[in-house]
């Protein structure tokens, strides 16, 4: 009997052990597991910042760029260089004035004669003496159309900003001024940088050899010299995209299009390992306590295993808020970058075209700035509310950022039933945006400017539809706000040039 027992007690032992042998094993898979994923939702994460930040500044900058284009075929050689009227000075800066209106943000607007000087702008300060500009020397060396600056001083407005400038060639093509916009650091780029909720992490937007921006400025983290080295000469290879870990940061970059600038997202290894640190230091903890009672290993098992189930809930509700607005609860831009893939694969199954409208709230700003941001984020809620029910069944309603919205809709086959279905669908929107917001300080006018564009009549990926979308928004904003405008192709066309 006592042979019996002490065989069953070695037995015991001996399953003990295993048992506690497969739990390390456990402990140690779990934790490399643990690491493993965030490392790869770092990666991601830097990657979706890049992508969110070179979508961004790229519309900022094309849109200054496209505004000076537009202003360009209405000036001539005696606006940049010669002595003009008092009542034509003022008309052309009225016009600058209007163009202004268009890109809010804009801290000056500047027309600079072939010697440098400022001739007239929006924001005074008049006969500036500009030939040590980078962009003037620049342009005025003839190596390029366009320019864009570093963040710099602005000597115009007093607001540190991001120079786009674009030269005015005479007849014979020799140099005969340029225009120039301040895009402010302050008021366009840092603003939306923000409402990104960066923590251990730094946005650039940078070339292979210079940096033109940083955020956030006051950066507390350790020098990323030796991480900007090894970004270089990707750039230099003008690659698309890319992602470098070295050991401390991963740094994702995406180039904005046709240019030699990048959006680049480095976020701290460190911070972003802390969890899976944590975690690891919670398991040794009970392996450990295993191994000095016997009795506990029950109940260190028991813990594991709810706290893998409460980490499992934790991770699942950090990831939906991950994908979703925090304010208005729609899906967000992370939502777009996990599903528009499996959401097309669907359409392209099911024989199906959908469209893409972009809903963008007129005068939100002036909410925003004449009610305070506590009415602003309630206009945003009630106007998310609004949109689902306008949106209907087989619609996915986003809250790209800001107040802009996109609806992403199942027209079922192609055809002209899925034509009348948008325009419905839009013709919904404009009536229920229409319709007083009613606030807690009181009613606000409402109203809102759609564009639309469609899968895959006018693209098959995201970054062209949304932006086919966003011109033909643009349109109906410059036709007078409160319309749908469905992308048409040529809407892009630059304006023909004089005779």
């Amino acid at each position: 009997m006592d042979a019996r027992r002490r065989r069953m007690s070695w037995a015991a032992v001996g399953g003990l052990w295993i048992a506690l042998t497969a739990l390390g094993g456990w402990i140690v898979n779990d934790v490399v597991s643990g690491y493993e994923d965030a490392e790869a939702r770092l990666a991601n994460q830097a990657q979706v910042y890049a992508r969110m930040v070179a979508s961004h500044d790229r519309f900022e900058i094309e849109m200054a760029d496209q505004i000076i284009k537009s202003l360009l075929v209405h000036m001539d050689d005696n606006l940049f260089n010669d002595e003009v009227s008092e009542a034509r000075r003022a008309g052309f800066e009225r016009l600058l004035a209007e163009h202004r209106a268009r890109l809010p943000g804009i801290a000056s607007f500047s027309v600079v004669g072939a010697d440098g000087i400022r001739r007239f702008g929006v924001a005074g300060k008049n006969f500036t003496d500009l030939h040590q500009r980078g962009y003037f020397k620049a342009l005025q060396a003839g190596t390029q159309e366009a320019f864009v600056s570093p963040a710099e001083a602005g000597l115009a407005s007093g607001k540190p900003g991001i120079h786009v400038a674009r030269a005015f060639r005479r007849p014979d093509g020799s140099f005969g001024g340029l225009v120039v916009i301040n895009l402010s650091v302050e008021d366009i780029f840092r603003p939306y940088y923000a409402t990104l909720g960066l923590e251990g992490a730094r946005i650039q937007l940078r070339s292979a050899d210079r940096v033109l921006m940083v955020y956030p400025a006051e950066e507390a983290l350790a020098p990323m010299q030796a991480l900007s080295d090894a970004l270089s000469p990707l750039m230099q290879e003008a690659r698309e995209r890319g992602l470098v870990d070295d050991g401390a940061w991963v740094s994702a970059f995406e180039r904005l299009p046709a240019s030699s600038i990048y959006a680049e997202a480095s976020l701290s290894k460190e911070m972003a390992l802390k969890a899976p640190r944590n975690a690891a230091a919670l398991a040794v903890s009970a392996m450990l306590a295993a191994l000095f009672a016997g009795v506990a290993l029950t109940r260190a098992i028991a813990g594991n295993l709810r706290a893998q189930s409460e980490l499992a809930l934790a991770y699942a509700n950090q990831r939906r808020m991950a994908i979703h607005d925090k304010l208005t609860g729609l899906p967000n831009r992370h939502y777009i970058d996990e599903q528009f893939e499996t959401m097309r694969a669907d359409f392209a199954a099911a024989g199906h075209s959908a469209a893409l409208i972009v809903v963008d709230l007129d005068h939100f700003k002036a909410v925003n700035d004449s009610l305070g941001h506590h009415a602003g984020d309630e206009l945003l809620q009630e106007a998310a509310r609004r949109l689902r029910t306008a949106g209907g069944e087989g619609s996915t309603s986003i809250r790209m950022g800001g107040d802009e919205f996109v609806v992403l809709v199942d027209l079922g086959p192609p055809g002209d039933a899925g034509q009348q279905r948008v325009r419905a669908i839009c013709q919904a929107i404009l009536d229920v945006f229409g319709q007083p917001f009613a606030l807690g300080c009181g009613p606000v006018a409402g109203g809102a400017s759609l564009g639309v564009s469609r899968l895959p009549e006018d693209g098959i990926d995201w970054d062209t539809l949304s932006h086919k979308a966003d011109v033909a928004m643009y349109r109906s904003k410059e036709a007078g706000r409160g319309r749908f405008t469905i992308y048409e192709p040529g809407f892009e066309a630059p304006p023909a040039s004089p005779d």
